[in-house]
């Protein structure tokens, strides 16, 4: 199977997408006028929202909507998510905030996604075929300027990022002032009729992989890999809740030496996990000293 991502090198290309047609109506000019402000007024809304929430929000993930078995035939729709403890605010369709949008369906077939400007749900497309549907997406880079060590410091914390603070001493850099640049790569799989999941890996900068999913023992086994390769020690969260409206319960685990982690998925309801590199640049774009990449994955499982 030919991986759509293995060609990405860096971060700046428009996504794949379709343009919005303009409607044909009586006094168009004057419904045009009122469509386009509006359509303006949300994307606005969806691009001040990255970056009032770059520096405060923690994971990006892709969340399926619906129920967690789907039948053939039926819309599968994803929202574009950004924030904290699995709770976090839309984010619409905007080509030049992604790098790369696929599905891959259960035969292996890919073919790239696409939507019109300002679209929610971001992801929509009708399920063909039974088996698990992958949906995955690469944003192009972002980037912020870290003006509060302290927050800087919970970052690294909270997302289990040994030596880091270390090596920025040890480089010189500044406590405040200096810039990272982050992209994420999200992955939603959708399950068509009955069975486990069964995911695949896409070839993604930062990839979460579903490797078995035990419907018996209500547990999952997963892989991280950094550009193709196993991630050993890197740390690994799990966000669980049994409805959108509840909170999320949280589980952490550290890689082992084949980049592998397990963990219980008991009760059903909907999952997500996450994982952050933080890395010196190798070839650095513009003021930027550290670059993140952020992987994660989502899923439902009907209640057990």
């Amino acid at each position: 199977m030919t991986h759509m991502f293995r060609s990405i090198q860096t971060m700046q290309g428009p996504g794949d997408h379709r343009s919005v047609p303009l409607r044909r109506v009586v006094n168009k000019r004057v419904v045009n006028k009122r469509w386009a402000a509006a359509l303006s007024l949300a994307v606005l809304s969806s691009v001040l929202l990255g970056a009032v929430t770059a520096a405060q929000a923690h994971e990006y993930w892709v969340e399926p909507q619906g129920p967690a078995v789907l039948a053939p035939g039926d819309a599968m729709q994803a929202e574009f998510k950004v924030g904290t403890d699995f709770k976090g605010s839309r984010n619409s369709y905007i080509p030049r905030n992604i790098q790369s949008l696929v599905l891959a369906a259960p035969d292996g077939s890919q073919r790239r996604l696409g939507g019109e400007l300002g679209q929610r749900p971001a992801v929509d497309t009708p399920a063909e075929q039974a088996g698990t549907h992958v949906v995955g997406l690469v944003t192009t880079r972002s980037k912020l300027t870290w003006r509060e060590r302290e927050r800087f410091v919970g970052f690294i914390e909270y997302e289990g990022l040994p030596g880091i603070l270390e090596r920025h001493a040890a480089r010189g850099l500044p406590d405040i002032g200096f810039v990272e640049t982050y992209a994420r790569s999200a992955k939603a799989l959708f399950q068509v009729g009955p069975g486990a999941l069964k995911d695949q890996a896409l070839g993604m900068p930062l990839e979460v992989v579903l490797l078995d999913h035990d419907r018996e023992k209500h547990s999952i086994r997963l892989q991280v890999l950094d550009k193709g390769q196993p991630l050993p020690g890197n740390q690994v969260r799990l966000f669980h809740r049994l409805a959108p409206d509840q909170e999320a319960r949280q589980t952490i685990a550290i890689t082992d030496a084949d980049g592998q982690a397990r963990f219980d998925v008991s009760g059903g309801g909907q999952f997500m996990l996450n994982t952050v590199t933080l890395r010196e640049p190798s070839a650095p774009i513009g003021d930027e000293v550290w670059h993140s990449w952020w992987g994660s994955l989502s899923f439902n499982l009907p209640s057990n």
